[in-house]
């Protein structure tokens, strides 16, 4: 009882915050207020967008090598895409510590993507630029996946804001983030988006990497957005299926299609293996996610750090799951969290019965995810803009 009346305050809490927030964010968004910004990575990373820089913003999100990242900044804050040359100075080598450190990446192969790049025609230098050939006093903001330009460049444009994300929280890049920006640089994105805020230095952003709201999907592929009773997909989280057995995805299909970005396509009913890779693009990815009346993330021999949690929500399904493997997990309610595969048929049934209680949850889940994964965080990002250009 305690527990649902602390989460219903919350819930109000946030929708007050929120709609406070946005008050103060729209007008600094209208086009010809918001600030310059530019988004960049490295020819050697493995994640996110490979375009070159004059494409549109559909094109760079689903130019991406695997997620969809911070799709916000292309749709609502005007986002150019850059994709630079490796350079070797110290700081800008937090790309390799996936391979060194964590052993998680093989060094050359991410080394080759500057040449091949999986599926395609071409390597990722084919849209690579210097990064001492670009005039980045030209961007108010720039974001960086990693840290992509040396500070010997960085240096030379005091009035911009350098940010950037360490894409592996387990890296030592990440840890002496907390502390300390990376040299050359101005704030740390953390990647973080939970609701109760912890204290942290000044330099660090909350953040997310996966800046999202409902709807950006819709807007990147020009589809009415709906309030999800035409869905009917049960779409599973990637490393779900390999906790359920056959018997047990036959019953999950009583109740609707059954999709997973662990399957290579709506038709083929077999999963990959915990340890491949999905082999359908992005764009297939979303548009499943779109068509999508529920998104399910029960892993349990694996913690989620919360990604394709927003993801959903911003496509629009309803997210159900365990909240216990979730390192974010404030999207979830009460009635919304399961912990077995019964407890999850109960609840799919009594949503599949209840529509006003489908839609209820659906519309919390949205206000959460705009509010953690939108307002918040491009308010604290316009207003350390604001503090970098009094410091100067």
């Amino acid at each position: 009882m305690f527990q649902r009346l602390d989460m219903a305050w919350l819930d109000i809490m946030t929708i007050v915050r929120s709609s406070h927030l946005k008050r103060k964010v729209i007008p600094l968004l209208v086009e010809s207020q918001r600030p310059r910004v530019a988004f960049v990575k490295q020819d050697v990373q493995d994640d996110l967008y490979c375009c070159p820089k004059t494409s549109t913003r559909a094109d760079v999100i689903f130019s991406t090598l695997m997620r969809t990242g911070p799709v916000a900044l292309f749709t609502r804050m005007g986002a150019e895409f850059l994709l630079v040359e490796t350079e070797p100075d110290a700081e800008c080598q937090a790309w390799a510590e996936k391979a060194t450190d964590l052993h998680w990446y093989d060094l050359q192969a991410l080394q080759q993507l500057r040449s091949s790049v999986p599926g395609r025609s071409h390597g990722q230098s084919a849209f690579a630029v210097r990064s001492d050939t670009v005039d980045w006093s030209q961007y108010d903001i720039v974001i960086s996946l990693d840290t992509s330009i040396p500070a010997r460049i960085t240096r030379q444009y005091p009035n911009t804001l350098w940010c950037y994300y360490i894409r592996e929280p387990k890296t030592r890049s990440y840890a002496a983030s907390q502390t300390a920006p990376l040299p050359g640089q101005d704030r740390f994105l953390d990647q973080s988006f939970a609701l109760r805020r912890t204290s942290s230095p000044r330099h660090v952003l909350k953040f997310p990497y996966y800046l999202q709201y409902f709807g950006c999907f819709h807007s990147l592929l020009e589809r009415p957005t709906h309030d999800g009773s035409q869905r009917a997909t049960i779409f599973l989280e990637h490393h779900t299926p390999e906790t359920m057995s056959p018997d047990q995805l036959r019953q999950l299909a009583e109740l609707g299609p059954v999709d997973s970005t662990a399957k290579e396509s709506v038709e083929n009913d077999s999963f990959a293996s915990p340890n491949q890779k999905c082999r359908r693009s992005s764009q297939q990815i979303v548009s499943a996610l779109l068509e999508s009346k529920y998104f399910v993330a029960c892993p349990k021999r694996r913690n989620l750090w919360g990604n394709a949690v927003i993801e959903a929500v911003s496509a629009g399904a309803l997210v159900i799951g365990d909240p216990e493997v979730h390192i974010h997990r404030d999207v979830f309610s009460p009635g919304t969290s399961c912990r077995s595969f019964n407890e999850l048929i109960q609840t799919l049934h009594h949503f599949e019965s209840n529509p006003a209680a489908y839609q209820r949850e659906l519309l919390r889940q949205r206000r959460m995810i705009d509010h953690l994964c939108f307002w918040r965080p491009v308010h604290e990002l316009l207003q350390a803009l604001q503090q970098h250009r009094r410091s100067r």
